[in-house]
């Protein structure tokens, strides 16, 4: 979620994409927050948000979101990547004292719910689609795709990875957020525009329905006649 010095006064808008996002996952679900400006930094560790509890843990951390800084995406998606992957060394994303990751020893703390406790660690499954949604309403260079190809090595060879775009505003680079939508080892993901409020929860229920629908990809249907007399 892009929180550059821009999106001043929009703030209730990127709270309300984060919390339609968490609403709509489902009981085996997980799901994470990391904003990004010139810095990246996950406000809210991998968990579910179907219970009310979770989802109050949610609503605490968006709270304290504000602007500042520029646009850099490669590192918030190297740092969202890395979360989900549990990598922390000196020059990728480390578990703070406060149980959130930054890339950053003297990133500045979220308010929010201070009590939202370390990351837990969940046994996922192999097959667990790994879907990455990217927000934001500014300009930047396009992403490396090797540093992604490299890190998605790291996810092994059944993980599967999605990325999707939303294109907040009339001032994002909609050739970057496109790009990114063809990062993943999945398949092209989606790129969604928006600019007004009512445009948001559309564009999140289009996206995850389409998401987790999808039971196959790419298939290649031959249809063969079988009564060559008939049509």
């Amino acid at each position: 979620v892009d929180v550059r010095g821009n999106i001043s006064g929009t703030e209730p808008q990127i709270c309300q994409w984060i919390l339609e996002v968490g609403k709509a996952m489902r009981t085996e679900d997980r799901m994470s927050v990391t904003t990004f400006e010139s810095d990246a930094e996950v406000i809210f560790p991998l968990r579910s948000t179907s219970d009310p509890s979770s989802f109050k843990s949610l609503v605490d951390a968006t709270s304290g979101i504000s602007a500042g800084g520029g646009t850099r995406i490669a590192n918030a998606l190297r740092t969202a990547m890395c979360s989900y992957l549990g990598i922390f060394t000196e020059d990728k994303p480390f578990l703070r004292d406060d149980g959130r990751y930054s890339k950053n020893r003297n990133a500045k703390v979220s308010t929010g719910d201070s009590d939202s406790g370390p990351v837990v660690q969940f046994k996922e499954k192999e097959d667990r689609l790994v879907t990455i949604l990217l927000l934001s309403d500014g300009e930047d260079e396009p992403v490396p795709p090797a540093m992604i190809a490299t890190l998605l090595g790291r996810f092994g060879p059944t993980r599967q990875v999605i990325f999707h775009s939303f294109g907040f505003g009339q001032n994002h680079s909609y050739e970057v957020l496109q790009g990114v939508t063809l990062l993943g080892n999945y398949g092209t993901g989606m790129y969604y525009y928006f600019q007004k409020e009512q445009d948001i929860a559309p564009s999140v229920g289009d996206c995850l329905g389409a998401t987790t629908d999808l039971s196959a990809y790419a298939l290649t249907i031959k249809a063969v006649c079988v009564r060559p007399d008939q049509t």
